[in-house]
């Protein structure tokens, strides 16, 4: 079977790459530069036109490319968005029903969900979920893929996994593991709040799951560890998983407000910390699939 796989060389593409190059797959990637022993088509999704060689006689096309980082500058932010996780990924599925690709797994996001569940025993509630440019342009493209896949022959599956973690993360929890392991980090409050996560090799897992069984074609599914995190929580953890020092007496809540008021751009960090951000895996568990780890095995990897 002949597969594309744009994204390879990021956080979740690379053990992606290395899980699904052990199976019988003829592999073809869009990458931005060079994987070596791999076919590649050298494409910058913010600036080249995706070349159309890419997808003849491919059969998967595996789409994990997208732009994700926090920047400041929100014009920027909008920008980039759009024109890498909404357009190219328009291009990259028209591209793919034009060329008769079978199937299209696309790795979207929980950010583009409606609304978030808060499913805790104590308090059961549906919050929504406050929009941003990420998960608009997340929530566009799976739109438009399944309109166009309900007038075409091209299968589809949209995978949309919670915040991912595992060795060599990037992002919010990069920075935390940063400060853990340099610094001295201060020792956050019990809020309560509830946070969703999986590790990268149950996300990589769950994808292989869901694309050898032919059931699972046409839907959606969420992807978490089925853990809810608060920030304390994260805090123990991750002082457990880099034998680092817990301490039992958080820092009040409000001077730790302050502190965010005084230093820039540390409010919004803090704020996604405290924030509640739980969905449910539950039609994935129902299917079959059931995630291995936890955050506590943030370090180690089969992948």
């Amino acid at each position: 079977m002949n597969i594309l796989i744009t994204g390879a060389t990021g956080f979740i593409g690379k053990k992606f790459l290395n899980a699904i190059n052990k199976a019988n797959y003829n592999i073809t990637l869009l990458s931005r530069k060079k994987v070596n022993h791999f076919k590649t088509f050298i494409c910058d999704l913010s600036e080249n036109k995706i070349p159309s060689e890419a997808f003849k006689n491919i059969d998967i096309v595996f789409h994990l490319a997208g732009y994700a980082h926090d920047i400041k500058n929100k014009k920027n932010e909008k920008y980039f968005n759009e024109k890498i996780n909404f357009k190219a990924s328009i291009n990259i599925i028209d591209k793919s029903l034009t060329s008769g690709v079978k199937k299209f797994v696309y790795i979207s996001s929980t950010k583009a969900q409606d609304i978030k569940i808060s499913d805790n025993i104590k308090d059961q509630k549906n919050n929504k979920v406050s929009k941003n440019y990420y998960g608009i342009s997340k929530k566009k493209v799976e739109n438009y893929l399944c309109k166009k896949c309900s007038i075409s022959p091209m299968k589809y599956l949209i995978i949309r996994p919670a915040l991912v973690y595992g060795p060599g993360v990037k992002g919010n929890l990069e920075t935390l593991l940063n400060i853990f392991n340099q610094y001295w980090f201060p020792p956050l409050p019990k809020t309560g709040n509830c946070k969703s996560m999986v590790h990268v090799d149950d996300l990589i897992d769950s994808i292989k799951f869901l694309v050898n069984n032919e059931k699972y074609n046409n839907d959606i599914y969420t992807i978490t560890d089925g853990e809810c995190y608060s920030a304390r929580d994260i805090y123990e953890i991750l002082c457990t998983a880099l034998n680092k020092r817990i301490f039992k007496i958080g820092i009040p809540m409000n001077l730790l407000k302050l502190v965010a008021f005084i230093i820039p751009g540390l409010s919004e960090k803090m704020n996604k910390m405290f924030a509640d951000e739980f969905y449910s895996s539950e039609k994935i568990e129902k299917a079959g699939f059931i995630a291995q780890k936890k955050l506590i095995n943030i370090n180690n990897s089969k992948y």
